[in-house]
């Protein structure tokens, strides 16, 4: 099975190349494809250009480390393009943990809690990207 693109349809504008799809001036759907294109090829499928088609097909087999790698791809896209963010969120973060020493012996009893304040909305994103790093440094 392989998907069939036209070249025509993904066309990127003037300058712009794989490595960076932030770019606001390229339509979304020519963006899509070409984020799709990246993601399969980071998977080691094989693509092609036969005429104006681009042809896809996957590979042979997929191991599970390489879609860890082509994962983690992502998360630190995601990272980067919140950097801003982040460091104007670190000290909300680090005012919310606590100490190693005050939890190893008391007993965890999790809850589910919606966030319906802003507050707790940056207190969930800041640890969401919090988790994508250790993710990322194996933790």
């Amino acid at each position: 099975m392989s998907l069939q693109l036209r070249l025509r349809d993904i066309t990127l504008p003037q300058g712009e190349d794989f490595t960076n799809m932030s770019s606001q001036d390229m339509p979304l759907e020519n963006r899509v494809k070409l984020l799709i294109i990246r993601d399969l090829l980071n998977l080691n499928w094989k693509v092609g250009v036969a005429g104006e088609k681009i042809e896809i097909a996957p590979p042979d087999f997929y191991d599970k480390e390489t879609i860890r790698q082509t994962m983690s791809v992502k998360r630190l896209e995601i990272i980067r393009e919140n950097r801003n963010w982040i460091n104007n969120h670190l000290d909300l973060a680090r005012s919310n943990l606590a100490k190693g020493s005050d939890v190893l012996l008391s007993r965890i009893d999790p809850v589910f809690e919606v966030c319906e304040t802003e507050k707790q909305h940056k207190i969930f994103r800041i640890f969401r990207y919090y988790r994508r790093l250790l993710n990322r440094l194996g933790g």
